[in-house]
């Protein structure tokens, strides 16, 4: 199969994969380090790849034709060897685990924007705290009835800045669920020489996790996650196309079957804390969680609404039932959260472009430079149960390897 795809032209070629594509997903159906600019997106969908300029990168001449040339004005071949930076797009979505992930993962969170007092005294029974029932028959039987409906009352009315805390909730409840369906795996792709047929001994690691909120591109690369990570083996073949034109891309890549392991429930951790530093101000989750249910002001309000002349009081216990509460809410979702690490990510066929210009309409150096309009064939075991998953994949180069070409 790979050595008939590389056979194809180039229009042959896209159109084949654009039908692996379809045909694939019909028969189915990655404190931390944040990076908030780079490195960034790769370019994507771009066709472009250099410039009819007379001076390439790097300097290198270009003939004639906007094409690389050697000293000898005969057309020099890109070298194809390097270590690249792949990022691979991967959407639970797609695999059909959305449902299960939101139900499992987030439903405290989401039981707690319909149910406040409800949730929370429900987590304190779980968790054998029975501070609910201790504090509510210290409160004068006349009123202690009305007190969990209070506290309610005061969520839905509540206000974080101009919003309403619940729509404010609801908000956090949607970045979460991306965070934890759509991911980056963000690679170290290690490609020495290849031998006459293009085939060569690679390497492949994972170097972090990427996620998107607030329309930027945010890499987690904690070292204690990343310092658990295999660097894993893996067969390629690279091969140079006749170059007619800088509208064409300058090679093929086939990166062939391996497996990784990824704690990308540990990596979705790690962003939730950035998350809400980056959106809230806090230092983690659960400070977000308390700029948005203030406990002090909830106690407040509560324990001076009166019946008859009765009044709930005990402010600090209600405050205590609040927070104790939050912790127990924001621990439960991080908990639920750490259990997605996916135990087998089989990527089992990857394709992709390769260009000779760091960016469409870039000088030509006679380098492979980016990597582009890749994508994957894999199956990702999350559930106990094996599911095809299609991921598009992009690549810039790094640096050389260990013995480069030239």
């Amino acid at each position: 199969m790979v050595s008939a795809l590389l056979e194809l032209g180039p229009e042959e070629f896209m159109a084949k994969r654009l039908g692996a594509i379809a045909a694939f997903v019909f028969a189915g159906a990655v404190v931390a380090c944040s990076e908030d600019v780079g490195p960034a997106p790769f370019e994507k969908g771009s066709a472009n790849g250099g410039s009819q300029a007379s001076g390439g990168g790097n300097g290198v001449t270009i003939g004639p034709d906007g094409l690389p040339v050697g000293p000898d004005g005969k057309p020099l071949d890109p070298k194809l060897d390097g270590v690249y930076e792949l990022s691979s797009e991967f959407d639970l979505t797609t695999a059909g685990l959305l449902p299960e992930v939101m139900n499992d993962t987030l439903s405290a969170l989401s039981n707690f924007r319909e149910q406040p007092s409800q949730t929370i005294v429900d987590l304190l029974d779980a968790a054998n705290v029975p501070l609910v029932p201790t504090v509510l028959n210290s409160i004068p039987s006349s009123i202690r009835g009305f007190v969990l409906g209070y506290i309610d009352e005061h969520v839905v009315k509540a206000l974080y800045g101009k919003y309403p805390v619940l729509q404010q909730v609801t908000g956090m409840l949607d970045d979460l669920a991306s965070i934890v369906t759509r991911f980056e795996l963000v690679t170290r792709l290690d490609l020495p020489q290849a031998n006459s047929m293009g085939d060569i001994d690679g390497t492949h690691t994972i170097t972090g996790v990427g996620y998107h909120w607030d329309e930027q591109r945010h890499v987690i690369s904690a070292p204690e996650l990343v310092s658990q990570l295999v660097e894993r083996p893996i067969e390629a073949n690279a091969v140079t196309l006749e170059k007619r034109s800088v509208d064409l891309e300058s090679g093929r890549l086939v990166l062939k079957e391996h497996t990784f392991s990824v704690p990308i429930g540990s990596f979705a951790v790690y962003a939730a804390d950035q998350f809400a530093k980056d959106k809230f101000g806090a230092n983690n989750l659960r400070g977000a969680v308390g700029k948005l249910i203030d406990c002090e002001a909830l106690a407040d309000n509560v324990s001076k609404r009166c019946v008859a002349g009765v009044c709930v009081g005990h402010k600090p216990d209600i405050k205590q039932i609040c927070t104790t509460g939050l912790d127990l809410l924001v621990a439960t979702v991080r908990a639920s959260i750490k259990k997605l690490d996916i135990p087998f990510l089989d990527l089992k066929n990857g394709f992709a472009q390769m260009w000779d210009a760091p960016e469409a309409g870039g000088p030509l150096d006679a380098t492979i430079d980016r990597i582009d309009h890749g994508f994957w064939t894999a199956a990702i075991n999350l559930t106990a149960q094996e599911k095809p998953v299609v991921a598009t994949f992009t690549g810039r180069r790094i640096g050389d390897t260990a013995q480069p070409s030239r």
